[in-house]
């Protein structure tokens, strides 16, 4: 899938630095930077996560993943994580994800915007920490948010942008 990054603004949830070495993707470089964050800081925390995973692979060492209160996996009961963002202006926003899924047990996650319906999403099974699109909106200017729901347990989120 080829992304016009030119027209659709990158929500950037993080530019820090790991060991030397930037964590901004490729894709990203020419994007407009509107917000940073780390997984493992969100506004909102829900009860069916771990609230932090201390790992030398994530950005600033730490991400977030479910814990073994997670047990079926078409239920969304609550949000397991929430971000609270500002948009200066309408535009179309495109979504990104830094995770790790080892098995196919654990490469999914739910994702929604404000009180939107949760969209269901499953990444590439990887050891290493890979970025996913999540989800494109055209959203108004003013606040918003973006809630993320455990799905399978052990499904590691790392950054959002």
């Amino acid at each position: 899938m080829i992304y016009n990054l030119k027209r659709t603004l990158a929500l950037l949830i993080t530019a820090s630095i790991l060991s030397g070495i930037s964590v901004i993707p490729a894709f990203a470089e020419n994007a407009t930077v509107a917000f940073e964050f780390e997984a493992e800081t969100p506004d909102l925390y829900g009860a069916n996560y771990d609230s932090e995973v201390f790992d030398s692979n994530a950005s600033g060492g730490q991400a977030i993943k479910g814990n073994d209160t997670v047990s079926d996996v078409s239920l969304i009961a609550e949000p397991s994580a929430g971000y609270k963002f500002k948009t200066e202006k309408e535009d179309t926003y495109t979504f990104w994800i830094r995770a790790l899924a080892a098995s196919s047990s654990e490469d999914s996650g739910w994702f929604s915007i404000d009180s939107g319906e949760y969209e269901y999403n499953e990444i590439e099974i990887s050891t290493d920490y890979k970025w996913h699109a999540v989800t494109t909106k055209k959203l108004p200017a003013g606040t918003h948010y973006l809630n993320f729901a455990v799905r399978e347990k052990d499904f590691i989120l790392d950054k959002i942008l």
